[in-house]
C-alpha cells in the first residue's frame, strides 16, 4: 500500500493543493449563491434591500419612510421615517389588482426623525405575501386613525404613494 502511495505521491500533492487553492479562491471571492433563490423565498440579500417611500411637498419639504422585506408576524418594522408634520404610518394588504387593499395597522408619529418603528397589526402578516406601507395625514390632529377622514399621500394622478415589501415564506426565517 505504501508503495502505491509513493507512486501516486505527485497526484496526491496536486489533489491536496487543488483543494486548498479552490477553497481559498471561494473564500476570497465571497458568496455566489444569489442567482439560485427558489420562487417565493426572499434571499438574505434581498431582505436587506430597503424600500423607500419619499414625498416632496410643494414647500420642498420631503417625507421619507424606509421599510425592508421581513418575517411574517403581528407587527411590521419600519427602518426609519423623516416627517415634516405628525402623520400615520399605515400597513395595508395588496389587493389582487396590485393596489392598496385592507388596512392591517397604523402608528401615529410626531414630526421628526424616527428609527425602528414597530407598527402593531390587527392580525398577522402571512409569509410569502406582499404588503404596503403608506403615509396618511392626521386630519383634525386627533391622533385617531380613520381611513375615511385621514388622507393617503397621492401622486399627481391620484394614486396612493406606497412602499411595497414582502414577507418571508419560511416560518423559521431565512
Amino acid at each position: 500500500m505504501w508503495e502505491r502511495m509513493k507512486e501516486n505521491k505527485d497526484l496526491i500533492v496536486v489533489a491536496i493543493a487543488s483543494f486548498f487553492i479552490g477553497f481559498g479562491a471561494a473564500s476570497f471571492f465571497g458568496d455566489t449563491e444569489e442567482a439560485s433563490v427558489p420562487d417565493g423565498i426572499i434571499s438574505e440579500k434581498e431582505d436587506r434591500a430597503p424600500l423607500v417611500l419619499s414625498r416632496t411637498q410643494p414647500e420642498n419639504k420631503t417625507e421619507t419612510l424606509t421599510v425592508e422585506n421581513q418575517r411574517a408576524g403581528s407587527s411590521v418594522q419600519v427602518l426609519n421615517t423623516e416627517l415634516t408634520e405628525p402623520q400615520w404610518v399605515v400597513v395595508r394588504e395588496v389587493s389582487e389588482d396590485g393596489k392598496p387593499g385592507n388596512f392591517l395597522g397604523a402608528a401615529w408619529l410626531p414630526a421628526g426623525v424616527h428609527n425602528d418603528v414597530s407598527v402593531a397589526l390587527l392580525g398577522n402578516t402571512v409569509g410569502g405575501e406582499q404588503y404596503i406601507v403608506a403615509l396618511f395625514s392626521d386630519e383634525g390632529a386627533d391622533k385617531k386613525f380613520d381611513h375615511t377622514v385621514d388622507k393617503a399621500f397621492v401622486d399627481a394622478a391620484g394614486n396612493e404613494i406606497t412602499a411595497k415589501f414582502s414577507t418571508v415564506a419560511s416560518p423559521t426565517g431565512f
